[in-house]
């Protein structure tokens, strides 16, 4: 067979996986198909896109084309145990690895929801806790993709709960960022630590704030995540969570007593941050917080007090126009452009004539 017909059998052999031909697969291996052939670039892209109509999008979401390198199990592993045992059978090999590290137990624990090829993966011999060119493990991949049924079953087959990838996250970390409460959760009931930091100081409570998902800060700061831990730069997750203007966030983490007064490596408190960021509501919602805590005569850090003196023009013209919507669409449309000029004052004097 010379080389133009071994890659035409090939492509037929990719082509008919990802059709779920079992049929067709024997009899192409049988007439010298490479079971394990590479798959590269956009007919890589192309074939994973097929698949993702029916199956999982995030697989190309995900995929960076030029480092596609795949077989074909790695589209089995998207259909179901019956293809992947075939190939197998026929001699696949599943311990290769793609170009950035991933095995192939690394992409089934990511984007399968096929729990049983997972097991037959690793009764196979795929080794649970291999690690990518990052120091991720399969574990990790299962977590930021907030995949509950493979986080339990990798555990189950004694995956390590707290592997470090090589900037120190873990795979709590990974949930946390993901946002999926139940994996969150699943991974503290099996007693993953809470507060492991990564190179940056960086803790699960912190990633957690990124996701915006109030639910999973609350439930990790009740699990006894350290609500002002602070990283590398001085951020605290409140501060992470100003930066990146999670409102539900914030609201979270004051009402659980986060520290305001807080300073990171940058100088800057978190409603200094949320103001940089020019998020009046998010302005507003630390405002209040200050206020009350000012009302019951706890204490405020001096640059908190200027920050709010300074805010509260800004905050109160926002409520007024919230307020007044529909004088300010009749000014807006008696005054054209000028309206644009006219000055907050000017607003509030016309408004009580």
């Amino acid at each position: 067979m010379n080389e133009i017909q071994q890659r035409e059998l090939n492509e037929q052999l990719f082509n008919a996986v990802v059709q779920g031909n079992i049929g067709q697969i024997e009899e192409l291996i049988v007439a010298g198909a490479e079971v394990n052939a590479v798959d590269e670039g956009e007919k890589a892209f192309s074939r994973l896109s097929a698949l993702s109509n029916t199956r999982e999008r995030g697989v190309v979401e995900a995929a960076n084309i030029q480092q596609l390198r795949l077989t074909p199990l790695h589209y089995a592993v998207l259909s179901g145990r019956e293809m992947v045992e075939l190939l197998i059978e026929k001699g696949a090999n599943i311990n290769m690895v793609s170009e950035d590290g991933p095995t192939l137990l690394h992409y089934a624990a990511a984007f399968s929801d096929k729990r049983e090829v997972v097991e037959l993966l690793i009764k196979e011999g795929a080794n649970v806790d291999a690690v990518d060119d990052n120091g991720n493990t399969p574990l990790f991949s299962a977590a930021l993709s907030g995949k509950r049924e493979m986080v339990e079953l990798l555990i189950e087959k004694r995956a390590n709960v707290d592997a470090v990838n090589k900037v120190k996250n873990t795979p709590l970390h990974a949930a946390a960022l993901s946002g999926k409460r139940e994996v969150v959760e699943f991974l503290i009931e099996k007693e993953a630590n809470i507060n492991a930091v990564n190179e940056s100081k960086n803790t699960p409570l912190h990633a957690a704030t990124l996701s915006g998902k109030r639910e999973v800060v609350e439930l990790l700061i009740g699990e006894g995540a350290h609500i002002d831990a602070i990283d590398d730069n001085g951020n605290t997750p409140l501060s992470w969570a100003a930066e990146h203007s999670q409102k539900g966030v914030i609201e979270s983490l004051l009402e659980k007593g986060a520290n305001i007064d807080v300073i990171d490596g940058d100088g800057n408190t978190p409603l200094n941050c949320v103001i940089i960021s020019n998020k009046i509501d998010n302005a507003e919602l630390i405002v209040n917080h200050i206020a009350k805590l000012e009302a019951t005569g706890l204490y405020v850090s001096p640059e908190n007090i200027q920050l709010k003196a300074q805010i509260m023009p800004e905050i109160e013209k926002r409520i007024f126009l919230h307020n007044h919507k529909p004088l300010i669409d009749a000014l807006s449309t008696h005054y054209g452009s000028n309206f644009q000029a006219m000055t907050f004052t000017g607003i509030k004097n016309r408004s009580t004539k």
